[in-house]
C-alpha cells in the first residue's frame, strides 16, 4: 500500500501530474512507493498497518524489543522453536499472557522469561497507525512531485535570476545537509519521529 493514490498526486498541488502521457500510473506508483520508504525508515515509524516478521535474540529476561514501535498486535511467538500458546500471547491474560507496550515497541512476559540465545525468537506481528496522518500524506505527495517533475533548478538553489528577475527561495530548518527544502515534509518529519515528545 502507498501513503497516497494516484489520483491524489494527479489533484496535487497545481496539477503538474495531471497529464497521463507525461507521468503515467507507473511512474506515480514508483515515486509513492519511495516518498513512503524515504519517510519510513527516516521516522523509524510505519505509517499504516504493517506486518513484520523478525528474528531477535533472546537474554534472559522477561522483555524484548522489536524493531518497530507502535505495535497494532502480536500474532505469534516462537522461542527455540517451540511456539507461544494462545494464553501466553493473550495481552487480557494477567497471569500468562503478554504484556504490550505499544508506542516503544516492547514486550514483556508476565509469566516467564525470553531464553538466552543467538537468533532463537522469530516475533511476527503489525504495527503503524491505523489510517496515514494527513500532514505525512502532504509530505509524501512533496517528496513525490519533487522526485517525479523535471527541473532545471539545482535541488538545493537559494536563488535564482532571468536576468530581468531575482527570485529568492525559503529553506526549511535551515536546509543545508538536513533531509528537505520543503517546510511541510520538514515538518512532518519533525513531528512524526519517533521519540518526539509531542507524537500522539
Amino acid at each position: 500500500m502507498a501513503l497516497f493514490s494516484v489520483a491524489e498526486a494527479r489533484a496535487f498541488d497545481q496539477g503538474q501530474l495531471a497529464v497521463v502521457g507525461d507521468y503515467p500510473d507507473v511512474a506515480i506508483e514508483q515515486a509513492a512507493t519511495d516518498a513512503k520508504q524515504f519517510l519510513e525508515e527516516l521516522c523509524h515509524v510505519n505509517f499504516e498497518p504493517t506486518n513484520h516478521i523478525e528474528t531477535l535474540s533472546g537474554d534472559g529476561s522477561d522483555w524484548l524489543f522489536l524493531n518497530w514501535p507502535k505495535v497494532t498486535s502480536v500474532t505469534a511467538i516462537e522461542v527455540d522453536g517451540v511456539a507461544f500458546t494462545a494464553e501466553e500471547l493473550d495481552t487480557d491474560d494477567y497471569d500468562l499472557g503478554l504484556a504490550v507496550d505499544a508506542d516503544l515497541g516492547i514486550l514483556t512476559r508476565r509469566c516467564g522469561y525470553f531464553a538466552k540465545g543467538w537468533s532463537n525468537i522469530i516475533v511476527s506481528y503489525e504495527a503503524g497507525f491505523a489510517a496515514v496522518p494527513a500532514l505525512v500524506k502532504r509530505a509524501a505527495l512533496w517528496i513525490a512531485l519533487d522526485n517525479l517533475v523535471v527541473t532545471t533548478t539545482p535541488y538545493d538553489a537559494t536563488d535564482f535570476n532571468t536576468g530581468d528577475v531575482s527570485y529568492g527561495f525559503a529553506r526549511a530548518d535551515g536546509y543545508n545537509g538536513n533531509w528537505h527544502k520543503n517546510p511541510e515534509v520538514a515538518k512532518a518529519i519533525r513531528m512524526y519521529t519517533m521519540g518526539a515528545p509531542w507524537l500522539a
